[in-house]
């Protein structure tokens, strides 16, 4: 039914270019997709081929996934025990809306993600892993920040050879990325990028910072995971990191079953406050971001 409402923004686009999908043949859909959407991740834009191509409507088929993602980050509280206030206010939270409306490609990694974390086996918690970066490239941001504390460490107790090595691996990884998705990384980057430093855009995240030191255990780990965000919103803008730094936030308290704490449920509650401005410009817009 909100769907309905939604008639604008990016959803426009994905509409159209899922309408677009209609009789393609397969070998067709990355060159939709990056006419319609500039994007090219490959799990995304076959997902979309197969609705499109079964006759199932847009909103229809994406809501299906939706109730999945939502089921998923249920399962997912419930198994970390999370309080009852915490999943309330998760669930009416603003970024959360954003996943189930315009951030299309994001809610599939979201969803990925989710997936891995009901699984028991480190096997196929992997392959979901590794699924939600080929459905949006900006989980990339998301890894770089949960996994560079391991880096740190496991970087630092390597021999000097085996440093070596694990640079070589990795440049020739990061190499093989970059020429198979140049294109859509450097066409991102340039939207995203910022002409000058604005410190309102850090100010965001650095609280983030603050509030993970004071709720987590691990604090110099974590501090290392959300920090990481602060360079990444100094340079591409606050807007397009907060929802991945907020979210790896959001898993670290949970992880540490603090979610009681009052600093981590007022976090939520200016989140799911935030949701309502979001809903209001639906209704009167037909989109969550117009003003």
């Amino acid at each position: 039914i909100f769907y309905d409402y939604y008639t604008s923004g990016d959803l426009l686009i994905y509409r159209r270019f899922y309408e677009e999908l209609n009789g393609a043949a397969i070998w067709d859909v990355p060159v939709l997709q990056f006419t319609y959407t500039n994007s090219s991740e490959p799990l995304y834009g076959l997902l979309m081929w197969v609705g499109s191509s079964l006759g199932i409507e847009h909103d229809l088929y994406l809501s299906v996934f939706n109730a999945l993602l939502i089921f998923l980050l249920v399962l997912w509280m419930m198994k970390e025990r999370v309080g009852l206030l915490a999943q309330i206010l998760i669930l009416g939270n603003y970024y959360l809306f954003v996943l189930l409306t315009g951030a299309e490609r994001l809610k599939f990694s979201y969803l990925l993600i989710f997936l891995g974390l009901a699984c028991a086996g480190a096997f196929y918690r992997r392959i979901f892993a590794i699924g939600a970066l080929f459905a949006h490239f900006q989980t990339l941001l998301l890894y770089m920040g949960y996994f560079a504390p391991n880096v740190v460490w496991f970087w630092w107790r390597q021999s000097v050879a085996k440093r070596i090595l694990g640079f070589l691996l990795s440049s020739l990884f990061l190499v093989g990325f970059w020429i198979l998705f140049s294109d859509a990384l450097l066409g991102k980057y340039i939207a995203y990028e910022q002409d000058e430093f604005r410190f309102s855009d850090v100010l965001n995240l650095l609280m983030l910072v603050v509030l993970v030191l004071y709720i987590t255990k691990n604090k110099f780990e974590n501090f290392i995971s959300i920090f990481i965000f602060v360079i990444f919103g100094a340079a591409l803008g606050s807007e397009r990191v907060n929802m991945i730094a907020v979210s790896l936030c959001v898993f670290m308290i949970v992880k540490d079953h603090r979610t009681k704490n009052p600093a981590f449920l007022g976090l939520l509650a200016y989140f799911s406050f935030k949701s309502i401005g979001f809903f209001q410009n639906v209704l009167t817009y037909g989109n969550g971001f117009a003003s």
